[in-house]
Parts: C-alpha cells; structure tokens; sequence
C-alpha cells in the first residue's frame, strides 16, 4: 500500500521535473500571433510602383482571430467521478463496497461514501488536438484581401487618374498557411471525504505539460499575372515562413467539490437523487495554456437507478463564468455503467456542453465515452476511458482523449 501512495508523488516529481527544462519562446496562448513578429506579415515596399504594402494590420487580425479560436479551446475536460467503487472505513481501516458495481467514470452518482469514508486516486490524460472548425490544425489557411485603397467599397482594378494606367493590385491577396500542433497531458490526483453520511466534499489538483508550436509559409496569389504586381518578398520584408512555440508545465485549475445525496435516508425511492457543487479555481497558467483563467462554478442535479446490473445516470448542470458570460454553459451527461463482473465495470456516456450566449466557436461540444473499472486488488481500481467527440466540426477537438487511472482506498 505504500508503494502504491507514493506512485503518484514519484509521477509528479518526474513531472516537475521535466517542465524545469521546458523550451518556450513565449507564451504558448500566443503561439500564432507571434508569427511574423508578432506585428502583422510585411511585405516589400521597394516595387518600383511608388506602393506600400498594405496588408500589416490585417495580417494580424487574422492571426489574432485564429489564435483567440484556439486558446479558447483548451482546458475543457471531465475528470473521473468522485464515486469511488471503494470506501475506506476509518474505524476499522477495512476497505468496502459501495455499490453492486465499481461505480461510473466520468458521471457522478448521488451516492455518498459514508461518514468518515475516504477514497483517492489519480489519472493521466492525453489530448492531441486535431481540428479546430472542422479543418485539420496542420492544414489552417489565412486569406489576407488587400486594403480598399480608392475607397470605393470594392477591391477591383481602377484607374488612379484621368489616362493613367489601369492598377490592379487591389485583387492580390496573401494567404498564410499554417501547421498548428498542441498536445496536453495532465496527471490528475483526487481526493474525496464523507463529511457526514450523505455529504462528501473532495478536490481534484491536475498537473499539465503542454506543447504547442506553429508553422507557417506565406505566398502572394496575383489573380492577374499578365500584369506586374508590387507585392513579393525580399531581403527587407518578412521571411514568408515563420515559426513558434513550446513546452511548459505546471499546476492546472483546482477543483473543489461538493455533493449532498438526498435520498439517502428515504426508504425505498424510485431513483437515487442528489446535487452536487464545483468551483474552478484559475490556479493554472493561463498564458501558456495550464488553465482556463477564469473561476467557474457549476450547480448540478444527479440521478440514477439501477436494475440488476444496470445503472442508468444523468448529471444535469449549469456552469457560470463570473468574469465571462458568454462562457457559461448547461452541462449534460447521460449514460449507464454495466457490472459485467463483480471486479469489471464498463460504463457509456454521451456528454456535453452548451454555450447558449456563446461566439459562435465551439458552443456546443459533444462527445461519447466509453470506459471501463477493473479490480486488481481489494483495495486498488484500474480506470482506463477513451473519450471521441461527435461534432468535430465545432470548435477545437481532437480525434479521440484517453484517460488512465487508479483508484486507491487507504
């Protein structure tokens, strides 16, 4: 048992450890608009046609639009219940049951541990970002129109004076590129304790590693190449390719936990009932995508039956963002948990998020899960979960987010 307590502290020592000797070039939230400087993309102002490039200021809107995107994409993610299968009674240090099954994964069950119960654990999870809007990260593309320099609301060709020539430049456009990759892993380590017989309390401390960079190569697309164009890269513009990133790690948003069962002394209920309550705490370095930057608290209703060895759940919930509320959400989950065996579970979920006063960036996410508990002693649960989105097309996602674990009662 004490080999097993240390594992985690031996995991995040190595964690630590490893984020000391991180690379970064600067804040990882910033890795596309600091493409090109940071200052916008440049172009040559030595055409010979008496003509500056005008593409600067929005070059930069367009990384910056790309980059807020992204950022606002990252540090979303479900945590292992706060059920364990196991309770340790502190009376007599013998672990028990809590329930028929090992208990669900990523739902929370109105079961309470019991006075003075305490069960631990800790996971690890691995997010590869893939898309971001439906297209591929490795494949985004920043269309630059030229500025309206006669102000006649249309970019098309003109003539700047009476029998002058005919310029068409206005058409030429500046399209960027860019491969985008950002990985997190996140080591979690929760802890949860029965106040009273129907009340728990529990917190969760995640540890994050993230690696981000950016690529990109600029071209200039001239519609009309029978005509000579101002626009072109040379020894005093900017490289048309550009390069960012890094790694960083460090403490993620702490989670406080709250959940009161209230059916828990009613005879014979028709469902198991309770509510549960969370605070995020932004103790995570949002700047280099270690957490949200905001406190979110999220109230939630829970449920579940079972029947034999089934045990449909629902998690029903509303998350509040103080500083932001455009980020607040209604937290949904839905699923059952399966005791195949007395020492194997597997559970399914369909869960999300909804944004009803969002941007229009990623405010409705949804994804399955499917996991599983296995029993390798009396006192310690294997937890693995492969979590794959259901609309990829919305916001930033990834093909599929695995998660490894343990549960521990000492």
């Amino acid at each position: 048992m004490r080999r097993t307590f240390l594992l985690p502290v031996w995991l995040i020592a190595l964690w630590m450890s490893a984020g000391a000797h991180a690379q970064v070039t600067g804040d990882l939230r910033d890795i596309v608009n600091d493409l090109y400087g940071g200052d916008g993309i440049t172009l040559s102002q030595a055409s010979g046609f008496g003509h500056d490039a005008h593409f600067t200021a929005e070059s930069l809107q367009g990384l910056n639009n790309l980059n807020d995107g992204l950022a606002s994409g990252i540090g979303f993610l479900s945590f292992p219940s706060s059920q364990s299968g196991f309770e340790l009674d502190l009376e007599t240090g013998i672990p028990r049951r809590v329930t028929d099954s090992l208990g669900p994964l990523l739902a929370d069950s109105p079961t309470t541990l019991g006075a003075n119960q305490i069960s631990f654990g800790f996971s690890f999870t691995r997010i590869q970002f893939s898309h971001f809007e439906g297209r591929e990260l490795d494949s985004q593309q920043i269309v630059l129109e030229h500025l309206d320099v006669n102000g006649d609301g249309v970019l098309a060709p003109f003539q700047p004076f009476p029998g002058g020539p005919i310029l068409d430049f206005e058409l030429d456009q500046v399209i960027i590129d860019v491969n985008i990759e950002i990985e997190q892993s996140i080591l979690a380590l929760f802890l949860n304790y029965g106040l009273t017989d129907d009340f728990d309390i529990g917190i969760i401390i995640p540890f994050v590693h993230v690696d981000a960079s950016a690529d990109a190569t600029a071209s200039i697309f001239d519609p009309t190449p029978a005509t000579p164009s101002p626009h072109f890269f040379d020894a005093n513009s900017d490289d048309p390719n550009s390069s960012t990133g890094g790694s960083h790690s460090g403490i993620g948003d702490v989670i406080l936990r709250v959940k009161h069962n209230l059916t828990h002394d009613a005879l014979d209920p028709l469902f198991e009932m309770g509510v549960a309550g969370q605070i995020v705490l932004p103790t995570g370095d949002h700047r280099n995508l270690l957490g949200t930057g905001e406190t979110r608290i999220l109230a939630a209703f829970l449920a579940a039956k079972t029947f034999d060895k089934f045990t449909p759940h629902l998690n029903l919930g509303y998350e509040l963002v103080p500083d932001n509320h455009e980020l607040n959400s209604l937290r949904y989950l839905l699923g059952v948990d399966i005791a195949m065996q007395p020492e194997w579970t597997v559970a399914v979920d369909i869960l999300g998020r909804w944004e009803h006063s969002g941007d229009g960036v990623g405010d409705h996410l949804v994804d399955i899960a499917l996991g599983t508990k296995l029993m390798i002693t009396d006192d310690v649960n294997f937890i693995g979960n492969i979590r794959v989105p259901i609309n990829r097309d919305d916001g930033l996602r990834s093909q599929f987010v695995y998660t490894v674990g343990v549960e521990i009662t000492f």
